[in-house]
């Protein structure tokens, strides 16, 4: 009998659903929490995909509706050609996305999952009062190529995170998307001026890269933290978060804190491939080098060009010139970008929406 209460109450706190009627801002998960944060809570909805974004909303006083379970049953009706329950699914998707306000936005951070598809699907049957938004989330790549879907490319705006991006992006996609440069989707970094030479290693990774890359990837930081060692130089190695890389070679040097906290304090020497933390870095002020293996014997399956311009861009042939080369600084210097680093995001995305309001004012 305590059993079945429990169950039901978990039944019932996961289909509860706050009122939408009032809301302008739908957001689908937590991939950039400062994001969220910097929205109007009274006007706001978490758009919620697991626990720990239930959690997130009811700690920090947001309106949420779960669709986890949702989420779930869009691969169930997939792999069972179920029909039925694909169109229930979207009823409750649809449900969730009704407001009373002239124009709502429908964010999320990438737009190919298969909740970000019903999501953006229900919002256009919404009488068009939604405009579908996805802010970038990882580096755009320079040599896209047509059998590769770009996130951005099927929702109404795309929010980039810097000049070099809003370029790339204009290359890439159709004129039918519109593109706007709103800065990195976080606060300002605090970087101090000055700070003692370290360097962080960025492993390679990310739905992009497959085994086989991965794999030369590692082969060729061990030979740069070789050099790093032999010229004295402090590093640390950053794996990546969705766990493709292997940390088992780096052990003391592993550093898995808070993105936040390694882009914060001194400056420092981030050191990757393409790397959307060593894109973060490098408009952050800290010194960036890219790695390039063009001129190598063995080159990498899927290595894109860097959709920005690094500090430096060296090749495995060049470690130990670079190395003895910044192995005689005694110090690293705070680089300044002249981008929108220094404004806070919320004025940012205040200034965005406002942007995107008028930019459908004098087009309707």
């Amino acid at each position: 009998m305590k059993s079945s209460k429990i169950k039901n109450f978990i039944k019932k706190f996961l289909f509860f659903r706050n009122s939408s009627e009032n809301k302008k801002y739908f957001v689908i998960g937590l991939r950039e929490k400062q994001v969220l944060s910097c929205l109007p809570k009274e006007s706001t909805l978490l758009i919620a995909r697991n626990f720990q974004d239930i959690f997130y909303a009811l700690s920090n006083g947001y309106s949420f509706s779960y669709v986890g379970l949702s989420e779930l049953s869009i691969y169930k009706a997939y792999f069972e050609r179920n029909e039925n329950l694909l169109d229930q699914t979207a009823e409750k998707v649809f449900k969730i996305l009704h407001s009373n306000q002239e124009l709502s936005f429908l964010i999320s951070f990438g737009d190919t999952a298969p909740i970000e598809i019903i999501s953006r699907c229900a919002a256009k049957m919404r009488d068009n009062n939604f405009l579908t938004i996805c802010v970038q989330h990882g580096l755009l790549l320079n040599d896209y190529h047509e059998n590769y879907f770009e996130e951005g490319s099927f929702s109404d705006y795309l929010l980039v995170m810097g000049s070099t991006q809003l370029k790339a992006a204009e290359n890439i996609f159709e004129e039918s998307l519109k593109v706007l440069n709103s800065g990195p989707m976080w606060e300002p970094h605090k970087v101090e001026e000055v700070g003692s030479l370290e360097v962080v290693l960025i492993a390679h990774g990310g739905g992009k890269i497959g085994k086989d890359d991965s794999q030369l990837a590692e082969k060729t930081f061990k030979r740069l933290s070789a050099r790093l060692e032999k010229n004295d130089i402090p590093y640390v190695y950053r794996p990546h978060p969705d766990g493709t890389s292997s940390s088992s070679l780096y052990k003391s040097k592993l550093d898995v804190s808070e993105k936040q906290i390694i882009l914060s304090g001194k400056p420092k020497v981030f050191v990757g491939f393409v790397s959307s933390l060593l894109y973060e870095a490098h408009l952050a002020g800290h010194t960036s080098v890219g790695i390039s293996l063009e001129k190598d014997k063995s080159t990498m399956k899927n290595n894109p060009k860097l959709s920005f311009e690094p500090d430096y861009l060296i090749s495995p042939d060049h470690f130990e010139k670079f190395c003895k080369e910044i192995s005689q600084k005694n110090t690293i210097k705070k680089i300044s970008r002249g981008e929108l680093t220094e404004v806070p995001l919320k004025e940012r995305l205040k200034e965005t929406f406002r942007e995107i309001e008028l930019i459908e004012l004098r087009t309707s």
